[in-house]
């Protein structure tokens, strides 16, 4: 995946820029003339690069599709913070660690859940609540997919606006997985459900628990990412960063985690006024592969500092070219990095946010009256959708 690695000129980046979020822009109908070399329409190499990659199932075998393009097949006998144990087709039973996995590159020889799966690619939690509560009660459910119903059961009552029964689902969950491969989502999400109700006392012990439970070095090291959001919260950045920078130096935490530590390391940075720094560590990451909520990040703290120089640009007038410039930022966390099925939606919903917030400034800052008008139509277009999908959204309120 090509990135961003040298930020030269502003009109460099944009130029690179447009061509990742053009389709985006396309839809939104963005009231700007681009230069031609920006490219007006998505490449194949960006929808390629993009594109979440989508397993071939096998009617009786489980299938897992690998980031180096090869797939294994078997029977998938459990999956935990490490990777998936699978017992293949040919050869002894192994444990494939996560980084080595394609995104969503699992699929299981199991026609009910494939069918949900296919219900919660597409968002419709709503929907997905009574065979996942149907599938939940079938005790015979192999391990693997009794985990995935129990979390993405947790996750659809969350995202449906009913916290207190997900709280008490996540619990579910990592009681009978304590292992679980989803106890960085869940501590995040149990966190927020908590941290909502500014109940930080209790979203320590939430994660304090699931590192107890989890007994793995690796977890209580990776944990540091989990306290440190939650001290963020608190505006606590002396915590925040400590907590940081415990998993980001850590050599047990998967690469993955590692970068979420260096990523909240960088907000911390700049919470604290320390721009120039946060920029640099913002610009080392963006050149790394990541998972898209993480990638998603990265270009959502460039696009907060890019977008308060342009609101201070003119001496406080603003600057409709910068701006500009924030959008497409805004936007990479939109499109090309949107989440996948299972995947945290925190830097989705900021960036959306930020999309919104970006695009009425635009409209308050460009001269031209049918522009201004457009630009405030899709600052509350996209705030409408925020609302829509996360109606709990602390970047909704």
């Amino acid at each position: 995946m090509t990135m961003i690695s040298n930020f030269g000129s502003r009109a460099a980046l944009r130029a690179a820029t447009a061509s990742a979020v053009s389709l985006a822009l396309a839809a939104f109908a963005l009231p700007v003339v681009l230069p031609c070399a920006a490219g007006l329409f998505l490449s194949n190499s960006v929808l390629a690069s993009s594109a979440v990659a989508a397993p071939v199932q096998d009617a009786n075998r489980d299938v897992i599709n690998l980031k180096n393009g090869t797939s294994e097949l078997g029977k998938v006998k459990g999956e935990d913070f490490a990777g998936v144990e699978l017992d293949p087709v040919k050869g002894d039973a192994k444990v494939i660690p996560w980084a080595e996995i394609a995104p969503n590159g699992i699929a299981y020889a199991d026609a009910d859940w494939q069918a949900i799966a296919d219900m919660l690619a597409a968002s419709r939690y709503a929907e997905a609540i009574p065979p996942l509560e149907e599938l939940k009660a079938d005790a015979k459910r192999r391990a693997p997919i009794r985990q995935n119903v129990l979390y993405f059961h947790a996750l659809a009552l969350q995202r449906t606006g009913k916290p207190d029964e997900a709280l008490a689902a996540f619990k579910e969950l990592v009681t009978a997985f304590p292992k679980s491969r989803y106890l960085m989502e869940t501590g995040e999400a149990m966190s927020s459900i908590l941290g909502a109700k500014k109940d930080y006392a209790g979203a320590a012990k939430a994660l304090n628990d699931l590192e107890g439970g989890a007994g793995d070095s690796s977890f209580s090291a990776a944990a540091g990412v989990l306290k440190g959001r939650l001290f963020e919260e608190q505006k606590d950045w002396a915590k925040a960063g400590g907590a940081y920078t415990v998993a980001a130096n850590s050599k047990e935490v998967p690469p993955a985690v590692q970068m979420q530590a260096e990523l909240g390391l960088a907000r911390t940075l700049a919470a604290q006024n320390k721009k120039g720094e946060a920029e640099a560590a913002l610009r080392k990451l963006v050149a790394k592969d990541g998972p898209n909520s993480i990638m998603a990040g990265v270009w959502n703290g460039l696009a907060e500092l890019a977008e308060e120089k342009a609101r201070a640009a003119n001496n406080g007038k603003g600057d409709v070219e910068q701006l500009v410039d924030t959008v497409f930022m805004y936007l990479r966390g939109v499109v090309q990095y949107a989440p996948i099925p299972g995947e945290s939606t925190h830097e989705y919903e900021r960036a959306l946010a930020g999309a919104a917030r970006t695009f009425r400034a635009l409209g308050e800052v460009d001269t031209v009256a049918d522009r201004k008008r457009r630009y405030q139509q899709l600052a509350a277009q996209r705030m409408e959708q925020l609302k829509r999908e996360f109606p709990n959204s602390i970047f909704a309120k």
